[in-house]
Parts: C-alpha cells; structure tokens; sequence
C-alpha cells in the first residue's frame, strides 16, 4: 500500500474522530445542562413504593403510595405529611387541581375525593375491577381514568357516575 494512501485514511479517520467527539460534547453538554433543573429529595419520604405524583405548583405536591396513603408537601418536598386515602389499597394515580380538590384511584378502580387537601377522603363508587394506569381531572365534574387494555372511563359530576 502507498505511504501517501496510509497517511490520506489516517487523516481522514482522525477528522472523523474530531468530529464525533465534538458532536458527543455538544451532546453531553445540552444533558447535563437539561438536568440541573432537577434535585434529590433527602431523604427519602417513605419505604413504599410511589406509584403516581402531582404537583400544582413549585411547592404543592401529593404522591400515591402503594399502601393505600397518601403524602402531601407544601414545601416542595421538604417536609411530607401523610394522609390515609384508600387504606389497604395500591394508589396508583392522583390529581388535584388546586390546594384543596383532588382524587386518588387505587390499583382496581377504587375512587376517593377531597375537597380539604387531602385532610379527609370521601370513598367515591369503585368504577372497574380493571387495573388503573392513570387519571386526569380538568374540573371539579370532568375526569378520565385509563385503564389496562386501553379502556377509558369518563365523569361529569365529579367521580359520582363514570362512563364509558
């Protein structure tokens, strides 16, 4: 093989090299910028698993454990406070929309509303015996739960008649 080829091919795969690290760099730096946004909770606020969040704002949040409790934080997870929702059923979604209203749904379509924070709940009609994978509320009447094998079950009073 010609000398001039050999060098010609080195040059050429060391400007390859060139680039991709100047590519790769670019890269790592839009992620590592991407995640200073993001902190650690410490410590941890509970050994249960957490299922679903919600937060209506920097500090407001609430999380559904799978021990039937809720925890709510008004100091951006600072401090938790635990609630009983559902006791002895897997949380597995939560929403709220202000301080006060919101809903938890347990694993198979057990509803609980508060109109407190979370204080209280009242246990709404169980819906399905399907397993929930998440729920939305827009208002105090409208509401979704999704379930397993997509189905789809709406309110418009609130979580006292659903639908399909």
């Amino acid at each position: 093989m010609c000398p001039h080829l050999i060098k010609d091919i080195f040059v050429i795969q060391t400007n390859r090299m060139k680039k991709l690290s100047t590519l790769l760099f670019i890269v790592l730096s839009f992620y590592a910028q991407a995640q200073q946004g993001w902190r650690t909770i410490a410590p941890n606020p509970t050994i249960e698993p957490i299922n679903a969040l919600s937060f209506i704002n920097d500090n407001a949040g609430w999380l559904a454990l799978d021990n039937g409790s809720v925890l709510k934080t008004t100091n951006g997870g600072g401090t938790w406070q635990t609630q009983t929702a559902i006791a002895g059923k897997s949380l597995y979604a939560v929403t709220f929309l202000d301080a006060n209203t919101g809903w938890v749904c347990s694993s198979y379509g057990n509803v609980a509303m508060t109109t407190n924070g979370g204080n209280t709940w009242t246990t709404q009609v169980p819906i399905t015996s399907s397993y929930v994978t998440t729920m939305k509320f827009t208002d105090n009447q409208h509401g979704w739960v999704l379930f397993e094998y997509d189905s789809l079950l709406y309110t418009t009073n609130g979580g006292t008649k659903w639908n399909r």
